[in-house]
């Protein structure tokens, strides 16, 4: 019987050189602001390894007198580069600061934050509300959605009202008459919510005229 083979697998992991083509370096530099997460590495090439398997990091800062201490996170992921923003870039001898030159990542407003917002709008991003009322860094962009309903109606979702929808939340008062909902254009924040029935009640024809022309004055 012939006896079995013992296999060994072998694996090898190649880290990026400091002079990498796919790496630009700028020792003793910190770049300040836009962190994703922060890491625990055993060298500048390892803290760059961590940013490849992230995709919205496009940059880090290496943290080389962290390695004194085993459970330190000396690896910081960022989004931002210097080369956009060098005004946040210092000098500090405690680190080595990486730009990630391959792959290509794009800025994504995704990956940023809206807590202070500083990197959200320098990127000429948006901060924008969620379902929850919650500030997110966006591309400013937000989903209205908007159906009428006559009498008797009933519109797609099957609902016999009218549908103001921002970002999937509907704010409509839905009721008779007039239906409106101010948002704020670059950030998607509800501002007001009203509606006038002129079927019911004439005068509020001229209180939604003067609501219109109210509304209008604050536009920029």
């Amino acid at each position: 019987m012939a006896s079995k083979k013992k296999l060994v697998v072998i694996a090898a992991m190649l880290l990026p050189e400091e002079d990498d083509e796919e790496v630009k370096e700028k020792k003793h530099h910190r770049f300040n602001g836009s962190l994703l997460v922060r890491l625990r590495a055993f060298s500048g090439p390892g803290c760059v390894l961590h940013c490849l398997h992230n995709e919205c990091c496009r940059s880090v800062n290496y943290w080389k007198t962290g390695m004194s201490s085993a459970e330190t996170e000396n690896c910081e992921l960022l989004h931002v580069l210097a080369t956009d923003h060098p005004e946040y870039l210092i000098e500090d001898i405690n680190y080595d600061y990486y730009i990630l030159v391959q792959p290509v990542r794009p800025r994504n407003c995704n990956c940023l934050t809206c807590d202070g917002g500083t990197f959200c709008l320098n990127e000429k991003c948006s901060c924008t509300y969620d379902n929850n009322g919650r500030r997110q860094c966006t591309d400013g962009n937000f989903k209205i959605f908007v159906s009428s309903a006559g009498k008797g109606y009933v519109n797609p979702d099957d609902h016999q009202h009218a549908i103001i929808k921002i970002n999937g939340t509907d704010y409509s008062q839905s009721k008779r008459g007039f239906n409106f909902v101010v948002v704020d254009g670059e950030n998607g924040y509800v501002e007001q919510k009203i509606s006038f029935d002129t079927h019911g009640d004439q005068s509020q024809v001229q209180m939604m005229i003067e609501f219109l022309y109210e509304t209008k004055s604050k536009m920029k």
